[in-house]
């Protein structure tokens, strides 16, 4: 993990980009790295990334205010899955 606290993030358009990504997540802290993980072939986003904020309590206020909901910005329309990834949950342990 980068350093801070590495989110992953579902549910995204196949458009999405890293830059708007970083700039949805910042409403909630200092956005670090931003990741969209994209199909070799296409380079269309395969639907989900890893965002990493600087620190757990910013992460923590990401996954409150942004799980389950609808953000046309990134293009989820049907609830983004946000959730700490499982190499941070491993180093919060």
């Amino acid at each position: 993990v980068a350093c801070g606290c590495q989110l992953f993030v579902g549910g995204l358009s196949f458009r999405c980009s890293e830059e708007r990504l970083a700039e949805e997540f910042s409403h909630y802290g200092r956005v670090t790295d931003a990741f969209v993980v994209r199909d070799n072939e296409t380079k269309s986003s395969r639907g989900f990334a890893f965002v990493t904020l600087a620190n757990a309590e910013q992460a923590n206020a990401a996954v409150d205010r942004l799980n389950g909901t609808d953000v046309p910005s990134i293009g989820a329309k049907q609830g983004l899955t946000v959730k700490l990834a499982d190499k941070s949950k491993q180093q919060l342990d």
